[in-house]
């Protein structure tokens, strides 16, 4: 099925001037901030994703008139180190790479890599990307003349991000597997989408990393989600039954907050590792959840474990503090 969404004018007003300041193209730097998505949504590094290109001329067929497309597979390897612009630099330097061997076809290369087939999902590229350009064409001779989107019925790729430059903002048409991807998940992936873009503003010489997909709105209504109106209306309702004891949401946010800022006062930093070698019983849940609110990570140790085995788990762990009955 079909998605359709937009880049506002304010953001595509944003992003064209990054992409002049940076001396790459508007397609290089969308590219760009889908490659980074991809790579927070999977977890992955290596990213391949494969963009239309007309190679008629590689192939010396200038005078052909058609349809005439082949995918290009691009690779884009992340390094979270690496600032965004130095990033968009050598993407563009790939992509160009690319596009000057289409010679050698997409098909080609499934064959040269011997690839296995499957029947649920496509080979090397299971994302596309591309952006067709602004066109004033509006006459010819004196015929009306005007751009016609012709509606996908099916789609040989898990998803296609489709892009149209259409001077003040950018619409987006979205293709994808509805076995896969529903129109609210396809949704919230461009909101994820336009968040990186968002970031592009003050992000330049940032490294990539620091190009997150919540911003900060987001993450304050993630971090609230215990208080106002839906978090009251819920406080009193059972959250959590072990035997005859049982939490409450709201026991449980007062009680993983009180364990958090019991942290933080024990010199407790963020990204340390937190033991909890606790008995089985209702209390372990905000427990856990203070570690992980205030930032730590959590390592289960079992009471029935002994003391000299989780003394050598707190040492190799670099434990900052282990809690206990």
């Amino acid at each position: 099925h079909e998605v359709a969404t937009f880049l506002d004018a304010d953001l595509t007003t944003d992003v064209k001037a990054f992409a002049k300041q940076t001396k790459v193209s508007l397609f290089i730097a969308l590219l760009a901030a889908k490659i980074i998505c991809l790579s927070r949504w999977s977890g992955q590094r290596d990213i391949c994703v494969g963009v239309p290109a007309a190679g008629i001329h590689a192939l010396g067929f200038g005078n052909v008139v058609g349809h005439c497309i082949d995918m290009v597979p691009l690779r884009g390897e992340l390094n979270d180190s690496e600032a965004l612009c130095d990033f968009l630099v050598r993407l563009r330097g790939l992509f160009y790479e690319a596009i000057g061997n289409q010679i050698f076809t997409f098909s080609d290369i499934l064959r040269e890599m011997s690839i296995p087939r499957s029947i649920d999902r496509p080979p090397l590229i299971p994302v596309v990307f591309n952006l067709n350009p602004s066109s004033d064409i509006d006459r010819f001779g004196t015929l009306d003349a005007g751009l016609l989107d012709m509606p996908r019925y099916a789609e040989n790729f898990e998803i296609f991000f489709n892009l149209y430059d259409e001077g003040d903002t950018i619409k987006a048409v979205v293709t994808c597997n509805k076995a896969l991807y529903s129109s609210a998940l396809v949704d919230a992936r461009f909101e994820d989408f336009k968040t990186v873009l968002h970031g592009f503003k003050t992000g330049g010489h940032k490294p990539v990393s620091a190009l997150g997909l919540v911003d900060a709105k987001r993450a304050r209504s993630l971090l609230n989600l215990g208080g106002g109106p839906t978090g009251d209306l819920f406080a009193p309702k059972p959250a959590v039954h072990m035997g005859d004891n049982a939490l409450s949401y709201g026991d449980l946010a007062e009680q993983s907050l009180n364990v958090a800022a019991h942290l933080r006062q024990s010199g407790v930093q963020k990204g340390d590792v937190v033991g909890l070698c606790v008995s089985r019983h209702v209390s372990i849940l905000p427990a856990i959840l203070g570690i992980w609110r205030a930032g730590c990570v959590y390592l289960p140790m079992d009471v029935s474990y002994p003391s000299d085995r989780i003394a050598m788990m707190a040492d190799d762990s670099g434990a900052a503090l282990v809690l206990t009955d």
